[in-house]
């Protein structure tokens, strides 16, 4: 599967790290934001305006993974899957504040990059 773009922000050091990876499969693209121990807690079908959301039990990367298909979708010629998993055992809520921060940033940051791209 071609990866067709990675952003990082934050570091291992200070367990904040995020990295939001975009790839190709055929017509249908999957991005795929991680961090720590990596998994996948929450999924997010877009196809065109449509989103399906699924979240694992306990888990709470939910909005992130929404708030990826909602900002890059649009943005896509095709299918979207998105899958999140970001855990650091027993973070703090300052951590977590780092995360979701350096999470809504990679995405902010894809979006724009795919918005300038030329088709």
């Amino acid at each position: 599967m071609p990866e067709l773009m990675r952003l990082e922000a934050g570091s291992a050091e200070s367990r904040d790290r995020v990295e939001l990876v975009l790839s190709r499969c055929g017509p249908v693209y999957l991005a795929a934001l991680a961090g720590g121990r990596r998994h996948v807690g929450a999924v997010v079908r877009r196809r065109g305006g449509a989103s399906a959301l699924l979240v694992f039990p306990g888990h709470r990367e939910g909005p992130l993974a929404s708030a990826a298909a909602s900002a890059l979708g649009p943005l896509l010629d095709g299918d979207l899957y998105v899958t999140a998993g970001i855990h650091y055992d027993d973070a703090t809520k300052e951590e977590i504040a780092r995360i979701v921060a350096n999470a809504e940033g990679l995405i902010g940051e894809m979006a724009g990059r795919l918005g300038r791209a030329e088709p």
